[in-house]
């Protein structure tokens, strides 16, 4: 008997593992359950020339709390940016605890 409430013990500990792990991640890009740092590429236009670098994030405490405007409209506002060259994102997940998601934009 003893065993049987154990194993349930370490099912809902794992259980509740993963299902906070998953909860402050975002989607884009790689999602692991313990500590991420990942940078990636969102879009491109024929502009190559860009002089100005404009970022905005969004953040996420728990799954409980999100907060940010990570938008690509944002980041350009906050470079002011007229004219995209290109975007790429950061991308931060420590064991589901905090996260955040950064949206970066180049362009004139």
């Amino acid at each position: 008997m003893k065993k049987m409430q154990k194993l349930r013990q370490y099912v809902m500990v794992l259980a509740v593992t993963f299902i906070l792990t998953g909860c402050a991640a975002y989607a884009r890009g790689p999602v692991v359950a313990m500590i991420q740092f990942a940078d990636g590429g969102v879009s491109a236009s024929q502009n190559t020339q860009y002089s100005k670098k404009g970022e905005a994030t969004c953040t996420s405490v728990f799954g409980l709390l999100g907060y940010g405007d990570c938008t690509i409209r944002a980041a350009a506002n906050n470079g002011g940016i007229h004219e995209i060259s290109h975007v790429d994102s950061k991308t931060l997940n420590i064991i589901g605890i905090y996260a955040s998601y950064t949206t970066i934009v180049y362009g004139n």
